[in-house]
């Protein structure tokens, strides 16, 4: 099993914390689109399943998995001719971002499924995580976004300067303090940035081929545990900083 490390240095005097990140196991997930840990071991996961034909309605579906692999919930929702681009649970509630046509972010009843409120977004939305009172949302523009979860009014913004190019941003992971797990498809590293937007540590995903397709690499953090979704497949790593 490899461990990888990366130090950046800063005009060779200071040196920013390392990541260490280990590959634990993978697990095919075919159509996921969204994923959150549910406190509890297991997690929450959102599908958009293809249609076969052009005409036909495809069906976006919310699960409810527990460590076992037991399915607790299952949500099915009608088409609503917009791409599904990640979700967050936050114990009262799970949010479910649209993003294309129909840019929004639903708030759903994790015990029901029953909608219970929604925000409207901006585009290119593309991951949710969140904190205290908080949904942190990613913008493919290389944009950390948070907004409140009682009124959906924007609080903040700050702009990474990590990446090479914009346009590639995709997953986040609240990662505690105001700390957060960002990942880009122009690299195949994750970063830790501040609500400032400034790297406070960077690491090589192992195993994690970069790629620069727009329904893929969400993530979510359980303790010390990362999970991406990337290409069909759950991964699931350990970070130490």
């Amino acid at each position: 099993m490899r461990v990888l490390v990366l130090l950046i240095a800063l005009g060779g005097c200071s040196v920013l914390d390392a990541l260490v990140i280990v590959p634990v196991a993978s697990s095919p997930a075919p159509n996921a689109v969204g994923v959150d840990v549910d406190g509890e071991g297991g997690m929450w996961l959102a599908f958009r399943e293809p249609a076969l034909d052009y005409y036909a309605y495809v069906d976006v579906r919310v699960a409810h998995v527990a460590a076992d692999g037991t399915t607790l919930a299952e949500f099915h929702y009608g088409d609503e001719f917009t791409k599904v681009s990640g979700l967050a649970f936050t114990g009262d509630a799970v949010w479910l971002s649209y993003n294309g046509s129909n840019d929004r972010i639903r708030k759903l009843d994790p015990a029901t499924g029953a909608e219970l409120g929604s925000f409207a977004t901006e585009r290119g939305i593309t991951d949710l995580s969140s904190r205290a009172g908080v949904l942190l949302l990613s913008n493919l523009w290389n944009e950390l976004i948070a907004i409140d979860r009682g009124r959906g009014g924007e609080m903040w913004r700050s702009h990474i300067d990590a990446f090479d190019e914009g346009g590639t941003q995709r997953g986040i992971a609240a990662a505690g303090g105001d700390l957060t797990y960002v990942l880009a498809q122009a690299t195949d590293r994750l970063y830790l940035v501040d609500d400032a937007g400034n790297v406070a540590g960077s690491g090589a995903m192992p195993d994690f081929d970069s790629s620069y397709e727009p329904e893929t690499d969400q993530l979510a953090l359980d303790g010390d545990n990362l999970i991406a979704l990337h290409r069909g497949q759950i991964l699931r790593y350990r970070v130490m900083r």
